[in-house]
């Protein structure tokens, strides 16, 4: 019972990503059934190869916390590659590159060889 139960949640959380990443507005709705019955069928798939790695995986690990959690995780990480972009469009844009490329030179010790 327990592996239906895992198999279960790694199908309907791969099958809500797939619909996170496919919706559209201004999507049709037989285009919008056709790719859910894509994504139910790739999320069995999914789930056929990778249940047995979420075994301990329970619908009791979407506590409304977690996903809180992974919200704002989402939202600073956002934050901090946009700031690391930015700073590297400045290091690339400004007249004067204050970075000195070159080669890197791996020296090995013949010991080990």
């Amino acid at each position: 019972m327990k592996k239906i139960s895992s198999f279960a949640s790694v199908a309907i959380v791969v099958l809500i990503i797939w619909l996170g990443l496919i919706y559209s507005p201004n999507i049709s709705f037989k285009m919008f059934l056709q790719e859910l019955w894509i994504g139910i069928i790739y999320s069995i798939i999914v789930s056929l190869f990778t249940f047995r790695n979420f075994k301990d995986m329970d619908f009791r690990y979407f506590h409304p916390w977690r996903i809180a959690y992974l919200v704002v995780f989402f939202f600073v990480f956002l934050e901090e590659m946009v700031k690391a972009n930015l700073n590297m469009a400045r290091i690339v844009l400004s007249p004067t590159l204050t970075i000195k490329p070159g080669r890197l030179q791996v020296y090995t010790n013949s010991t080990y060889e």
